[in-house]
């Protein structure tokens, strides 16, 4: 509230622009917003995961922008945001006090607390890596039209996530100087189907050795000398 110097509730700083503030549902707050649901963008975010290593996971993004930009001062950055995409939290409650009336014969709140097994989260910031300051010099000092700049990174998982299976990370190319968004690209945390995970053991079969390497894929070795097949199955 104090960094976004919000007043009323409900507000939107549409892109992070404090400039674009809607405050309500006004004609000028329609129009405003339709202007900038509009508005044009200039950059493409795209957004690939690997399964998780631990508490970490890998993203690769590839940020394109549609014109030629000096980023000479490095204000176009990317940042990540990891989020939770549903909690329904223990030891959580909605307290509401008042017991004012309305003009109507109402109470203006709900009087008595809401029961933690009604109150659901969604999209519950877990972590982030520089999300709404970017990483420094994630992109180039000159960014030339159309060409595809691909940035790395691991983003950790913390431990008070709930819920691993329910994850996704949410890449934002921005503006660092202006807090303005650009384009973002949402990408659930891929769950490995297989069970199978790097160094796995090799007890059963000495001979067959299978490890994820990520991007989608498995990587078989087998020392058995004769042709053999692989299947894979899913259930």
């Amino acid at each position: 509230v104090t960094g976004m110097k919000t007043n009323s509730f409900p507000t939107i700083h549409f892109n992070r622009d404090r400039s674009n503030s809607i405050y309500g549902a006004s004609a000028k707050d329609k129009k405003v917003l339709k202007k900038l649901i509009n508005k044009p963008t200039i950059a493409k975010v795209e957004m690939a995961l690997d399964v998780p290593v631990g508490d970490s996971v890998k993203a690769s993004t590839t940020v394109t922008f549609g014109t030629n930009v000096d980023n000479a001062t490095g204000k176009y950055r990317v940042g990540y945001v990891l989020i939770e995409k549903e909690i329904q939290a223990a030891l959580m409650r909605q307290i509401n006090g008042s017991s004012s009336y309305a003009h109507h014969g109402e109470f203006y709140y709900i009087k008595s607390p809401v029961a933690s097994d009604l109150m659901w989260y969604s999209n519950v910031v877990r972590g982030e890596k520089n999300a709404f300051l970017g990483i420094k010099n994630s992109l180039p000092s000159v960014i030339e039209a159309g060409k595809e700049y691909v940035i790395e990174t691991n983003i950790n998982i913390p431990s008070t996530v709930y819920d691993k299976s329910n994850l996704a990370i949410v890449a934002i190319v921005m503006n660092y100087y202006t807090d303005e968004v650009l384009n973002v690209a949402e990408v659930k945390v891929p769950v490995d189907p297989s069970g199978i995970r790097p160094n796995v053991s090799e007890d059963a079969n000495p001979d067959v050795r299978i490890s994820w390497v990520g991007q989608g894929r498995l990587q078989i070795s087998a020392d058995v000398g004769t042709p053999f097949t692989t299947e894979v199955l899913t259930i």
